[in-house]
């Protein structure tokens, strides 16, 4: 993944998307973080109906049901199992222009980017629609934070967790499709601050969307502690070498990089992990795999 410090120098080519953020809670004490499982079995259409009792994003968010019933309306797709062995990429940049020649170069989904805030804008509604109508799936990650100059916490992670859900649900991204946190490259911070800040993200997220994790250079967890995180889904950064959870293994694999359309984009791979499990994208109506 092309770091997150690349796309903070160049993210003022791509506009703004018109999305608004909260400010930070001054000193909020962030909720324990859980195990909420994310949705498994068959591949096919993932079962959009909540857990009993899962609480919501923030206090104006709706529930999972009416979620499913606004995503419909808008015609995006349906929420389904990724299959094994299809080539898709990641980038920072807007391919509103671009989905058709993606899709036509051999790729079968579309992995994109929203904000920590809203002073860094990427991801739109407009290109979301664009990526789905050239055949293209669509799995949503939130940018990195960068643990240079701070330090990972629970706060955060609940913060960070909260505004990535909240930018997915205004696009309209239907709920129990997979959403990425990327950690990398963590200077400031123990193993367990890393910990935690993942485990709060997470918790934060699930009970819309299905958590995974990006699992880039420097992440500074061990497998053991990778296999007791609320996260059920791992992508795995190209130059990483974890196996986890305990030899779980990886559901997206990072592979190179690609010159494509005008565009420098990551290459990725989906599989199934040793226990079968798999990612859940968007995908449009009559989604089919690429055959070359």
């Amino acid at each position: 993944m092309i770091r997150h410090t690349i796309y903070r120098l160049m993210l003022g080519l791509v506009g703004a998307c018109g999305i608004k953020a909260e400010s930070p809670p001054a000193a909020a004490k962030p909720a324990a973080a859980d195990r909420n499982a994310p949705p498994s079995g068959e591949r096919t259409e993932a079962n959009t109906t909540p857990d009993n009792g899962a609480a919501s994003v923030d206090n104006a968010t709706p529930s999972s049901a009416d979620e499913e019933t606004r995503s419909e309306q808008n015609g995006l797709g349906t929420v389904a199992n990724a299959p094994p062995d299809v080539k898709g990429f990641d980038c920072f940049f807007r391919v509103t222009e671009q989905a058709k020649e993606l899709a036509s170069s051999g790729y079968g989904f579309a992995v994109r980017y929203v904000p920590l805030d809203s002073s860094k804008p990427n991801l739109t509604r407009e290109e979301i629609e664009a990526i789905l109508d050239a055949g293209l799936a669509l799995m949503i990650v939130q940018e990195g934070a960068g643990f240079k100059d701070q330090k990972p916490t629970r706060q955060l992670g609940a913060f960070n967790g909260t505004n990535a859900s909240k930018y997915a649900r205004e696009l309209g991204y239907p709920p129990k499709a997979m959403l990425w946190v990327d950690v990398e490259a963590v200077e400031d911070g123990t193993a367990q601050d890393v910990f935690e800040y993942v485990s709060a993200w997470a918790s934060a997220v699930s009970p819309l969307y299905t958590p995974g994790l990006y699992v880039g250079e420097d992440i500074k967890l061990s497998d053991e502690q990778l296999s007791r995180l609320p996260i059920e889904h791992f992508w795995r950064a190209g130059a990483d070498h974890h196996e986890v959870p305990s030899g779980r293994g990886f559901q997206l694999i990072e592979h190179g990089h690609s010159q494509v359309a005008g565009l420098t984009v990551d290459d990725d791979l989906t599989q199934d992990d040793k226990d079968g499990g798999s990612v859940l994208w968007l995908q449009p109506r009559g989604w089919k795999a690429p055959t070359s």
